[in-house]
């Protein structure tokens, strides 16, 4: 159980600040044009966050749980990918309904 919750904190406490550093991304580039330094704080965040998620997920006995911290750090690394790469519009959208689906069904399993 404490490995459970040890692993969804820190699913919780990576995940969160790298959608708002995703968010801040979007935002800017919405705005009219690329932020370099919001694009790597993006894929900074998502990087470190899957890597911590990755780290995490062996101590825990469920296998779903399992599963699903293992499809969020894959979604991540996608997401971040799909920034760093400068994917099309469509691609990119893709990787972050990927990530939102991946996002939620972590979200259940650690309920």
């Amino acid at each position: 159980m404490a490995a459970t919750q040890a692993a969804c904190q820190v699913f919780v406490d990576t995940g969160k600040p790298a959608m708002q550093a995703v968010n801040a991304y979007v935002d800017a580039e919405n705005a009219g044009g690329t932020d370099a330094a919001k694009l790597q704080a993006a894929v900074d965040a998502l990087h470190h966050a899957a890597d911590a998620v990755t780290k995490a997920a062996p101590t825990v006995q469920s296998p779903a749980l399992k599963t699903a911290l293992g499809g969020w750090a894959g979604a991540a690394q996608t997401l971040a990918t799909a920034i760093s790469t400068n994917a099309s519009t469509s691609d990119f959208n893709a990787a972050v309904d990927s990530f939102n689906e991946a996002k939620s069904a972590t979200e259940t399993a650690c309920e």
